[in-house]
């Protein structure tokens, strides 16, 4: 008999646990933080917005410090970018960068990516409408580029980056160490089958140089359109 009630003592006590965590909740806690730099993922500069971020292969200015360190090899002039968003919930990204050929081959940048919120007044679960304190956020990283143009089909690139985010009162700082910026020149590739394909079906071939004009809008339909009218005429 007194095995049996130590049984339903222990049953009981088994019950009573969730039901305590449930009557007296850790109140903000299940909604603790769980990852930082959230920041880097933002992308930068307009054009970046409008192409919905697909810009690893494109970039060619500035803004390659942050895409792709290897496009820097892209531009052959010396460049400056800043932009400045207006993000959600009040939130400001601004990036400034400066590009500067060291050489015909070599590239160097300095880059600076920032997100920062006005004050904050702060709130609890027992003061939703506000304790009279504030507080204030801000991410910071500041970045050096280096590109270098090995053949005249491949680059690669690296960057390395010394980030800090401020939460009121919470700072975090740390070396960001990247090394996968590469970039592979395929357009010479993408002509050559492309122009067997036409000379098979008797359109007209065209340049390389032509090639990288139209494969912004469309290699294919570029090539046929041009033979189209040069077919008409």
């Amino acid at each position: 008999m007194m095995r049996r009630y130590l049984s339903i003592a222990i049953f009981m006590s088994g019950l009573m646990i969730p039901a305590k965590a449930q009557l007296l909740p850790n109140l903000g806690g299940q909604r603790t933080g769980i990852s930082n730099l959230q920041f880097l993922k933002i992308g930068v500069g307009a054009r970046g917005a409008a192409l919905g971020d697909a810009m690893v292969a494109l970039a060619n200015d500035a803004s390659a410090s942050y895409w792709n360190p290897a496009g820097l090899t892209l531009n052959a002039s010396n460049s400056v970018l800043i932009s400045h968003t207006e993000w959600l919930a009040g939130l400001k990204h601004d990036f400034a960068g400066v590009v500067y050929h060291v050489s015909p081959d070599d590239i160097l940048s300095l880059s600076v990516i920032s997100l920062a919120s006005d004050d904050m007044e702060i709130t609890t679960e027992t003061n939703p409408s506000g304790t009279g304190m504030y507080f204030s956020y801000s991410d910071v990283a500041f970045g050096i580029s280096y590109g270098r143009k090995m053949t005249s089909q491949f680059s690669f690139g690296t960057t390395i980056r010394y980030v800090q985010e401020n939460l009121d009162v919470l700072k975090m700082k740390a070396v960001l160490f990247d090394l996968d910026g590469t970039l592979l020149d395929t357009s010479e590739d993408i002509g050559d089958s492309v122009n067997r394909v036409l000379a098979r079906h008797g359109y007209p071939t065209h340049s390389i140089d032509a090639y990288r004009t139209f494969i912004g809008d469309g290699a294919v339909s570029g090539c046929i359109q041009q033979g189209d009218d040069v077919v008409s005429a």
